[in-house]
């Protein structure tokens, strides 16, 4: 629902609120070519995936428009830092992060990949004994010197 029509290419701040359920969203835009009202929801849908795959289920507000995006940028970090809730779709992209996952190291000997090195190390993070001979397995592996059967 828009208020008034936009006249004037400028950067701004908007909202979704989804239909059915308390959650919303809260973004801006500086990249547009067009006045607000020509552009949100015609030409540009969100940045959030799940707002922009069911940008029909919202309802759609510009709240404020500014000069600098610098400013469109600060008064959207205020407004979801204010109305910080369990229902802002923006603080939930953080809590769908992936837990951590224990690294395996393989510490068994292997064995140097420049040809003609035939020496044993245990450093799992590297693929030859030293770092000389690293180097110059890169540049041969960059100038296809050779195939690395791995």
């Amino acid at each position: 629902m828009n208020i008034y029509n936009s006249t004037k290419v400028l950067p701004y701040v908007y909202m979704c609120k989804e239909k059915n359920s308390p959650y919303f969203y809260i973004g801006y835009r500086y990249a547009n070519y067009d006045p607000s009202t020509k552009d949100f929801g015609k030409k540009y849908f969100t940045s959030n995936n799940y707002v922009r795959e069911n940008f029909d289920n919202f309802e759609h507000t510009i709240i404020a428009e500014f000069f600098t995006k610098e400013d469109s940028y600060a008064y959207e970090s205020q407004l979801i830092q204010e109305l910080n809730s369990e229902y802002l779709i923006n603080s939930q992209r953080y809590k769908k992060c992936k837990p951590y996952q224990k690294v395996i190291v393989d510490n068994s000997p292997k064995i140097c990949a420049l040809p003609g090195c035939d020496k044993e190390f245990t450093n799992w993070r590297v693929q030859c004994c030293c770092r000389s001979h690293q180097q110059k397995f890169s540049g041969m592996r960059a100038h296809n010197k050779f195939t690395v059967l791995v």
